[in-house]
């Protein structure tokens, strides 16, 4: 049984489907970047260290190739990120184990609810988006038409307490890799196990 999900999103521009430091996409959709870099890349990611001069050259030219400015996100803007997807899961009522916002991507570790995980991130993403767009905090070319967000996600199914306690370790460990501090958002609980009568599930 699912009992929750992983998702991640990346910031417009921050992750291409044919990206050379690998990605789980199966196509391109994007007539303009399948010229530029080819078929999707469909294999688990590396960093960018470890990408030799041709790999390099690669990415380059696919962040060239966008058509407006790949976005990545200020502290301002990360706080402000954090407060509307918590402000989303409280409107939403959805438990939220671990969460981490970074410049680049975001990671949401949270349980099954009334609405399936595909819709409930693409609500929340257009939520934020807004949100963003309503302080003035939009990135440069950022607007009603063109999103903070770059298209789709990715979600991992967590069936286990276990496959939760990974996820909710990976998204924390993200923080770190990227050099950030622990991240404290109101909605996050704290996991403690799989309770059927605290955490609800709908079909």
């Amino acid at each position: 049984m699912i009992h929750g999900y992983m998702a991640t999103f990346g910031a417009y521009g921050s992750w291409f489907p044919n990206d050379p430091r690998g990605a789980r996409s199966k196509f391109v959709a994007s007539r303009q970047l399948y010229l530029t870099g080819g078929r999707a890349t469909n294999r688990e990611s590396l960093p960018y260290s470890r990408l030799d001069i041709e790999q390099r050259q690669q990415l380059n030219n696919l962040t060239h190739s966008l058509q407006r400015p790949s976005v990545v996100f200020s502290a301002e803007q990360i706080e402000r990120i954090g407060q509307a997807i918590c402000q989303f899961v409280r409107v939403e009522c959805r438990v939220v184990w671990a969460m981490a916002v970074l410049p680049w991507h975001t990671h949401v570790v949270f349980a099954r609810g009334r609405v399936s995980s595909e819709d409930f991130i693409a609500h929340l993403k257009n939520f934020v988006h807004d949100s963003l767009a309503r302080d003035d905090l939009a990135p440069q070319g950022c607007d009603r038409d063109n999103s903070v967000w770059a298209a789709g996600q990715w979600i991992d199914f967590l069936d286990s307490e276990m496959a939760i306690d990974n996820a909710i370790n990976y998204t924390n460990a993200n923080l770190a890799e990227a050099g950030l501090a622990l991240q404290h958002w109101e909605c996050v609980t704290p996991f403690r196990g799989i309770q059927p009568n605290i955490v609800k599930y709908w079909d």
